[in-house]
């Protein structure tokens, strides 16, 4: 069975190239966090190509069974919510942790894929570019910022009060049309 359009298109390219990024976020989260007491080969060969594998069949899988789902909202609360886990958790990973490069790496990888996913499953319509890179600002300034315990404090301060002030501002886009098909009309 061949396809007559591809299954990723338009604005959908952005998110695709997106998950490679994240996943390459979660490669170098996982080479920093090992350590150097690993095989090499294990490391730089065959984890990453069999992530790869991993990550092309899980992400075509979701692109392809979802594809023809009606978009939905997932509403100002729970926009909120993904703002702020990711943000308090790399303030609290920078201030319970020792400073390691592998950190940020990974929450920015599982951030990443979340925001991706919940994308490609049709479940975020609400959820634009510009509020990924706004999340994934915060938290490399939550955890990179290097400072004293009051001027951390108020950098977080500052993001939680972006975050509640988009909270208040919210409005939710308008749906696109979804070419919705009767069960008559699906191939058999």
């Amino acid at each position: 069975m061949f396809l007559s359009e591809p299954l990723v298109q338009g604005y959908d390219y952005l998110w695709y190239f997106f998950t490679t990024i994240a996943f390459e976020c979660l490669v170098a989260a996982f080479l920093l966090l090992g350590g150097t007491d690993h095989l090499l080969i294990l490391a730089f060969g065959i984890f990453p190509g069999c992530g790869f594998i991993l990550h092309n069949n899980v992400l075509h899988s979701v692109v392809y069974w979802h594809r023809d789902m009606p978009f939905r909202l997932i509403g100002a609360k729970a926009k909120f919510m993904i703002e702020v886990i990711p943000l308090v958790t790399a303030a609290v990973l920078r201030h319970l942790l020792d400073f390691n490069y592998g950190y940020p790496a990974l929450l920015l990888g599982c951030t990443g894929y979340f925001y991706a996913f919940a994308h490609f499953l049709r479940v975020a319509y609400d959820i634009k570019g510009i509020d990924v890179m706004l999340g994934l600002v915060m938290q490399v300034l939550a955890y990179m910022l290097n400072e004293e315990l009051l001027v951390r404090a108020l950098v977080l301060s500052f993001c939680f009060c972006i975050c509640f002030y988009r909270y208040v501002m919210y409005s939710a886009p308008e749906l696109p049309a979804h070419d919705k098909k009767e069960l008559e009309q699906l191939p058999c």
